[in-house]
């Protein structure tokens, strides 16, 4: 379609950053944001045609925090909240999850040993307007990484492995008009094991 504009987005945020000690951080921010002029496929006599059809608008609220427990041990974290809205359906603009949290911890086991543990909770990712298929499964994904420093001159070695517990996460697809939907979304990646090595000049 040569008459497409491109997409237009307006955001304000505002954000507080308070640190009551040396050892903690507390980040929060809120946000607004309007988006227009969204380039959908429409149906038309001689196929799906891009078109600036679409308007949404969200806000929500992100909390971080990060906290050095102890000398070789920080725990960070931070959870999202949003709501977004088809304005042109007066309906939940659905695939963006509601809710969202992440964990990490970082552990210094000793000089030479070191460990990293996180968590990324996806929750209440709803279906756009007119779309049947019931509601995304909500998924958690770990990864654990354990890296070596030093254990030959200048090279360090790593055992990575991602979604430890082979989660079945997946992500949502289109909704099937105009575009043929995918019935069972989109799967992410399953367990996967990776050895790194690194060498220090």
């Amino acid at each position: 379609n040569p008459e497409l504009d491109p997409e237009e987005l307006q955001s304000y945020e505002i954000a507080f950053d308070y640190r009551p000690s040396y050892a903690v951080t507390l980040n929060l921010n809120t946000f607004y944001y309007k988006w227009k002029d969204i380039i959908q496929f429409v149906p038309s006599p001689s196929g799906a045609v891009a078109e600036n059809t679409g308007e949404q608008t969200g806000h929500g609220v992100e909390f971080e925090a990060h906290w050095k427990a102890l000398r070789n041990l920080e725990l960070t974290g931070n959870f999202a909240w949003q709501k977004s809205t088809d304005e042109n359906l007066d309906s939940d603009a659905g695939y963006s999850p509601e809710k969202q949290l992440y964990l990490r911890a970082d552990w210094n086991i000793s000089d030479l040993w070191t460990v990293n543990v996180q968590t990324n909770w996806v929750m209440d990712r709803n279906r756009v307007e007119g779309d049947p298929r019931s509601d995304v499964d909500n998924y958690a994904l770990v990864d654990l990484t354990v890296r070596r420093k030093s254990l030959w001159d200048h090279i360090d070695v790593a055992l990575i492995v991602k979604n430890v517990f082979n989660e079945d996460a997946r992500e949502p697809s289109p909704n099937g008009s105009p575009v043929p939907a995918i019935p069972n979304d989109l799967p992410l990646a399953g367990q996967a094991v990776l050895g790194e090595v690194r060498y220090r000049f």
